[in-house]
């Protein structure tokens, strides 16, 4: 881990217990220049990770996340997003059984793959879908798609209801990817119940379940909680100075492994 990103977990730490750290006391603290410290409450602050005042920096406070919509959430974190779905699609071997849900940062995990054979992949996202075909299509993978039927949320693009889970539950998967859209130390969120409904049967039906997640999503919750952390297999996230104390040791505990996209940079 380099320095400034030590520095910027410090200050967040610090934040997770006071809300409020000043620019002086870090600078002192960490005996660095208060030019340094600023430049990293900057970094953060265009991170969404924090707020930043005239004399340091407070915590976020709202810790409630909705959902846009899909060409919003298409737009937002996509360096992050990126990031995740390069790490996340290493791990998708030839001749697996893959299962994916219908989120834009698994839709990054997709459109990051390359150069695996023969694999089956098992999904209710028309975007994720189409994607795989044009892979397929092209030659820089190979295998067949399953697209989950039932009714088509067209908002969002992807097939919901009794079909859905029906058909899903016909397949068990080697690896799955799911989405949120917020986590705390006990519980995965969504702010759709279709989604939640989905996601959580993926989940139930994989050997193993990855979740990817961009930083502006960890410690806090939404409106259906469709899993507990003990749920999933791996965290992926694209930043470690995001994952606070509380959040990484519950992961320990519950035998989660943590995959922090910037650590491994």
């Amino acid at each position: 881990m380099n320095k400034s990103v030590e520095r910027q977990k410090y200050i967040l730490n610090k934040l997770f217990e006071y809300a409020f750290v000043s620019t002086i006391d870090i600078a002192r603290e960490l005996g660095v220049s208060d030019e340094t410290i600023r430049r990293d409450i900057n970094t953060l602050a265009e991170r969404n990770m924090l707020k930043k005042v005239r004399t340091g920096a407070e915590a976020i406070r709202t810790s409630f996340r909705r959902d846009t919509d899909y060409s919003s959430r298409l737009r937002h974190n996509q360096k992050q997003k990126s990031s995740i779905g390069a790490r996340a699609a290493m791990m998708i071997e030839d001749n697996m059984v893959v299962g994916l849900d219908c989120g834009v940062s698994v839709q990054s995990v997709v459109s990051a793959l390359s150069k695996v054979k023969n694999v089956i992949f098992v999904t209710n996202s028309i975007p994720i879908a189409t994607i795989l075909m044009h892979k397929i299509e092209s030659g820089e993978i190979s295998g067949k798609i399953v697209m989950i039927g039932g009714e088509i949320e067209t908002k969002n693009r992807f097939s919901k209801g009794a079909i859905a889970i029906d058909m899903l539950d016909r397949f068990r998967f080697d690896i799955s990817f799911v989405s949120c859209t917020a986590l705390t130390t006990e519980s995965i969120f969504s702010y759709s119940l279709d989604e939640c409904a989905y996601s959580a049967r993926l989940i139930a039906n994989s050997q193993r379940s990855i979740l990817v997640a961009e930083s502006d999503k960890l410690s806090k919750h939404s409106l259906y909680r469709f899993a507990s952390i003990s749920d999933i297999d791996a965290l992926i996230v694209d930043d470690v100075v995001s994952v606070s104390p509380e959040l990484s040791s519950v992961l320990a505990k519950k035998k989660v492994e943590l995959i922090a996209v910037s650590d491994a940079d």
